[in-house]
């Protein structure tokens, strides 16, 4: 008897045996073998794609492309909670919500990265990577869903504010207020949190020798029948099948809402046109961040609805290659989505641009101060020289006294120190 260790999305878990022909000849003491053939998983010859590349593909990922996602996403959602504290960003309800989505999109990453940083470790020692992975599993598992789970939640808020701030304007500030937006984001958390507290308590952690195994609780053998339901049905329905169904709905509104607004405004005034412009930037930016958790979220869906409905597509059955390449695939998807919002909030949002860079970038005027002070070149020196040697000739040939008509007024460093030198004519003051 053996357990082991399903993929990230698996729904369910169960211990599993096997014997071999010689074992059950010795078993039985015949003089026969037996004819049934019982393969590990991953062996099976049924299986579409072999162990090695699925190997390959699980590796390349874990231990290379999504520990560096996880690094810049991190940083990017830091920047971004920065930013969004700001006094000037802070009094608005969307900043509230934002706030939330960059904190469980941290989380989530974090506590992710501790689930697959048993690839990085398994490279120096196996056993140790055992060992953190499979200790770990009944509550990180747990928080990485749940965190992910609040961002899910919170990107249909994004989207119910988003239907009343487009559909109903006059009434937005009523029904839109800061304290039902932090209701709303604290609701998010506990329905998540909440919602799957029976996870963790189904699994634990057992040692065969040295090497640790996840096997059930007796909590999880006790109650099977219901704890499937809970599992296989509630949670992916409940907790991601649904909410994915609303976001696409309610964006299919705000984008119909938006088409009309923009036909309306055509025929508006100028004032009323510019007092709105501002609430349709907000709104492509939120409608933005919706699109991309749809992309992103859709194949982790197709996904887990494949593994509940196809038998041979499961950690312990004929297609367990392909299982675990996908599933690292899914997951890859999913960890984008919590990283990309910080470059839609700087493409999109020129607040939130203005904001950053005054707080990140303040260095940036004084090494272009810098670099204007620098000659690049021996082309530049020499052609800074000649300009140098003229105005030398213009204001000796000044002092000797030309005439006002002919003569110009000559300025000599500007306040930087720079030695440029200006003629003002009739006309503008032209640099030469």
């Amino acid at each position: 008897m053996a357990a082991f260790q399903i993929g990230e999305n698996v729904t369910s878990w169960f211990e599993f045996y096997w014997t071999t022909p010689q074992q059950d000849f010795n078993a039985t003491n015949q003089s026969t073998t037996v004819s049934t053939v019982s393969y590990l998983p991953w062996n099976n010859p049924q299986n579409i794609i072999s162990k090695k590349t699925a190997d390959s593909i699980t590796d390349s990922l874990q231990c290379y492309v999504l520990p560096i996602l996880t690094v810049i996403g991190i940083l990017g959602n830091i920047c971004s909670l920065i930013v969004l504290f700001q006094k000037k960003l802070r009094t608005s309800t969307t900043t509230m919500i934002l706030i939330g989505l960059a904190f469980s999109d941290t989380c989530f990453l974090a506590t992710n990265m501790v689930r697959k940083s048993s690839c990085i470790i398994s490279h120096y020692d196996k056993l140790l990577s055992e060992i953190v992975s499979n200790t770990t599993f009944y509550y990180m598992h747990y928080l990485k869903t749940a965190f992910s789970r609040v961002s899910t939640f919170l990107v249909v808020l994004i989207s119910l504010e988003r239907v009343i701030a487009v559909g109903l304007p006059l009434k937005a500030k009523t029904l839109i207020t800061k304290r039902r937006i932090l209701a709303g984001v604290i609701a998010c958390y506990v329905i998540a949190f909440g919602g799957l507290a029976a996870y963790p308590p189904q699994y634990t952690y057992t040692f065969v020798g040295k090497r640790p195994f996840i096997a059930y609780t007796d909590f999880a053998k006790n109650n099977v029948e219901s704890l499937k339901i809970y599992n296989d049905y509630f949670l992916p329905i409940g907790f991601r099948h649904i909410p994915v169904v609303i976001v696409f709905l309610l964006n299919t509104v705000i984008i119909v809402l938006v088409h009309r607004s923009n036909r309306f405004q055509k025929t508006a005034s100028v004032q009323d046109s510019k007092r709105k412009d501002d609430q349709k930037k907000i709104t492509r930016m939120l409608l933005t961040v919706d699109i991309v958790y749809l992309i992103c979220l859709l194949p982790g869906d197709i996904f887990l609805r494949c593994s509940i409905e196809i038998p041979e597509f499961q950690y312990f059955r004929s297609q367990h290659n392909l299982f675990l390449a996908i599933s690292d695939i899914t997951l890859l998807f999913e960890m984008i989505n919590s990283c990309i919002n910080f470059v839609i909030y700087m493409v999109l949002n020129r607040n939130f641009y203005d904001t950053y860079m005054r707080l990140f970038c303040c260095y940036l005027p004084y090494i272009r101060t810098i670099v204007r002070r620098r000659p690049q070149s021996d082309t530049e020196a020499s052609m800074k020289t000649k300009e140098t040697v003229s105005s030398r000739i213009l204001r000796e040939n000044s002092k000797d006294g030309a005439s006002e008509s002919s003569a110009s007024e000559q300025h000599w460093g500007d306040k930087n120190g720079h030695d440029n030198l200006t003629y003002r004519t009739e006309g503008p003051i032209v640099e030469p």
